[in-house]
């Protein structure tokens, strides 16, 4: 069971950060899309 658990939150975890990178490379490709049309 511990075992199991432990790899369920190092792949939970794993997906998280993958997400979080995700989202912040997109939120700056929107911004600097967002720049380039304000320029």
């Amino acid at each position: 069971m511990a075992p199991n658990l432990f790899y369920l939150f190092t792949r939970i975890s794993a997906e998280w950060t993958l997400a979080t990178y995700a989202l912040n490379k997109l939120y700056r490709v929107k911004s600097s899309v967002a720049f380039l049309n304000i320029r």
